[in-house]
């Protein structure tokens, strides 16, 4: 599976909208380390196809788009996860331990 990449809560809604599946959305930031460090597991479990989930990115910056992403997928500080099933929200977690991603998946499915 590939990571798609978005910029704006329409584009969201959009993968929500045609999603049968869960999506697991990672919420972070090119400045944040921890961020950075979880990055690379975060895709490398996307390839993976271990599990049948839509795996969306979101760079935040500065931008006040960017922040109602922020703010949609309820997150409080990054880098935050959030799951949604059917196009609604289950639940997030503020983490940087892949390990804690797969629970939050395990829990939702």
């Amino acid at each position: 599976m590939h990571v798609i990449r978005v910029k704006t809560v329409s584009s969201l809604k959009d993968v929500l909208r045609h999603s049968t599946e869960l999506v697991v959305v990672k919420l972070g930031a090119r400045w944040c380390k921890p961020c950075a460090k979880v990055a690379p597991y975060f895709h490398k479990l996307a390839a993976s196809g271990a599990y049948k989930v839509i795996w969306v990115e979101v760079e935040l910056g500065e931008d006040d788009v960017e922040a109602e992403l922020y703010t949609y997928c309820r997150a409080n500080k990054i880098p935050y996860f959030t799951v949604f099933k059917r196009g609604e929200f289950v639940n997030g977690i503020q983490t940087s331990d892949i390990s804690m991603v797969e629970t939050l998946i395990k829990s939702a499915a």
